[in-house]
């Protein structure tokens, strides 16, 4: 699965894209203007691009 969404006048300048569906005991990891959110295993389940 991949869905990205950019909506400006909703979310500001944010890139949101999904890799996979929600998991219980995500985690959210950043790197400067990246946001990485993986699951319980480490797999990664989306990012967000600030």
């Amino acid at each position: 699965m991949l869905i990205a969404s950019y909506n400006p006048d909703a979310m500001g300048d944010t890139l949101i894209v999904v890799l996979q569906q929600d998991q219980a005991g995500e985690q959210h990891h950043q790197f400067g203007d990246i946001v990485a959110i993986t699951g319980a295993e480490g797999a990664v389940v989306g990012y967000n691009f600030f």
